[in-house]
């Protein structure tokens, strides 16, 4: 029977008459409670498919802060199951450097990969420095160039050409960039990345311009290994085809692309242009076209969690779940390629651990 909201005893006159119902009632409310944040918790992290619940993960597009330790970065793969981090000093604010990164990798080979990082570094700083190079960009480059040839670094990066700048509460950070990727300091660092054989990772977002540049240098150097971050500029599906149908060089790291608790890196966030577009739908669904694109070009794609901020650290098991939870959406095959065989080669590393612990 349902009762007229008028003529219904209120709660407190029920607990006076009779406190079992009140109780009764009370607990009624509290389950529905619960269930609510159960149910709620069940679409943000629906549950991963047994052919990569246990599948190594390698992060191609990891970060390296001062305070972060490598005992403690080891710890948090090991929950997660991360085999292999690519470790892209931050420098600037978080004082991260490369060789902090090079003594990481050197104390534990086998889990960290340390690229020669390009962020906050003042000589490069400035977008006329790219187009004309000044004399402490050249000098930059040299120092980058001398430690390829001393050897221990796997790649270069993240190369920020085009970055939506936004506002961190209680952070020096994050300015706009914007960076001529069609310019003689880029052609000079891919020129370096073919002669020494290693990788790129650049930040470029899938604007018109910035693409066109782009190409440019796919063109220009056919044989650099070009990993394009956050999913090649976080373009369509359509335009992605289109480009790795073209370059035989260019690879696309998902890094920060799963929306968690945190935030996702998808097409609102840190700003939404007619250019920027998600790759799944927020609950741990890969969008239709992006599932049909990895399916499609399954060597071409690597995944990676992207914690700038050593803070952020905390969301790092979420991120990596949250890949596993797309990750189930694809083929078994597919699936491994992107969770750790395509590092593997483009990054020439010998096999990952096939378990990590999953505690």
């Amino acid at each position: 029977m349902i009762m007229n909201p008028k003529s219904a005893p209120d709660q407190m006159s029920i607990s006076r008459s009779d406190p079992t119902r009140a109780l009764a009632r009370v607990a009624l409310r509290s389950i529905g409670v619960v269930a609510a944040v159960v149910l709620a918790a069940c679409q943000f992290f629906p549950p991963v498919a047994g052919h990569v619940s246990e599948l190594p993960i390698i992060d191609v597009h990891g970060h390296l802060q001062q305070a972060m330790s490598a005992e403690e970065l080891v710890r948090l793969m090991d929950e997660a199951g991360v085999s292999r981090m690519v470790l892209q000093a931050t420098h600037g604010p978080q004082r991260g450097t490369d060789a902090q990164a090079l003594s990481y990798a050197r104390k534990y080979p086998t889990r960290f990969v340390p690229f020669i990082g390009f962020q906050n570094r003042p000589p490069i700083g400035p977008p006329e420095s790219w187009r004309n190079p000044t004399p402490a960009a050249l000098a930059f480059l040299d120092g980058v160039e001398a430690k390829l040839r001393g050897g221990g670094f796997s790649g270069l990066g993240e190369i920020v050409l085009r970055y939506h700048g936004h506002f961190e509460q209680g952070r020096n950070c994050c300015p706009e960039v914007d960076r001529p990727a069609d310019s003689p300091l880029m052609f000079r660092i891919a020129d370096m990345a073919t002669r020494f054989q290693v990788p790129m990772i650049i930040h470029a977002e899938g604007e018109p311009k910035v693409v066109a540049g782009m190409e440019r240098v796919l063109k220009s150097y056919p044989n650099a290994t070009v990993i394009w971050g956050h999913n090649c500029g976080r373009q369509s599906a359509e335009a992605i085809e289109r480009l790795l149908s073209n370059y035989a060089n260019l690879y696309c790291d998902l890094g920060g692309m799963t929306y968690t608790r945190e935030r996702g890196y998808g097409a609102s966030w840190p700003r939404s242009t007619p250019w920027t577009f998600p790759i799944e739908t927020g609950f741990g669904r890969l969008l239709a076209e992006m599932k049909e694109l990895f399916e499609r070009f399954p060597d071409r794609f690597m995944v990676g969690m992207d914690v700038y901020f050593n803070e952020a650290y905390r969301f790092f098991p979420e991120r990596v779940h949250r890949f596993r939870q797309l990750l189930s959406e694809l083929s078994p095959a597919t699936a491994r390629k992107l969770a750790y065989e395509n590092a593997e080669r483009v990054l020439k590393l010998p096999p990952a651990p096939r378990q990590q612990p999953l505690r």
